[in-house]
């Protein structure tokens, strides 16, 4: 499981400001995950992993199987 963070996109450019956009990022580095806005709050993979669990198991579903799978380099990520 990893962490995200919000970092602020710049130009680089002299003279050009940077737009109000951001990427989010896997704490450890890499590939953006996706671009967002600025009013965007991320939302940590593990927060939302450990809560789906623990509704399954409050609801007496049986969550043994349930595993966190990442692909295309956490673009795109499900519990199954």
């Amino acid at each position: 499981m990893f962490q995200v963070k919000k970092i602020q996109l710049h130009t680089g450019i002299e003279g050009f400001e940077s737009p109000n956009s951001f990427g989010i990022y896997k704490t450890t580095g890499g590939n953006a995950l996706g671009i967002v806005g600025k009013d965007y709050t991320p939302t940590q993979p593990a927060f939302l992993y450990d809560n789906f669990q623990a509704c399954l198991v409050a609801r007496e579903i049986d969550d043994s199987k349930m595993k966190f799978r990442e692909i295309k380099g956490g673009r795109n990520n499900s519990g199954v």
